[in-house]
């Protein structure tokens, strides 16, 4: 699993009660019109040990679960000069 906090819908507003902040500190954000998609700081691989680890970690209550909310559908990497479209949303984790 990769946790991308650079395509999470509710980036900032949910950030202080996600596992991925608890854990590992709130991520990095790029300044202001950066692309996130090139921003390798916001984008973390999740081992199924790890993971297995901080649902068993959540399901104690010691941490939040994951909050990642990204796109339903896949989105093509914006042209240069077109703004990001966005989808539907699910929640992962």
């Amino acid at each position: 699993m990769i946790v991308d906090c650079g395509e999470c819908l509710v980036r900032g507003d949910a950030c202080r009660d996600c596992v991925v902040t608890v854990l590992l500190g709130e991520p990095g954000m790029p300044e202001s019109g950066m692309d996130f998609d090139r921003h390798e700081d916001l984008r973390i691989n999740l081992e199924q040990e790890e993971r297995d680890a901080m649902a068993v970690l959540a399901e104690s209550g010691l941490v939040p679960r994951l909050r990642l909310v990204t796109s339903a559908l896949p989105v093509p990497p914006p042209q240069p000069g077109q703004p990001r479209s966005g989808g539907g949303a699910h929640a992962a984790g």
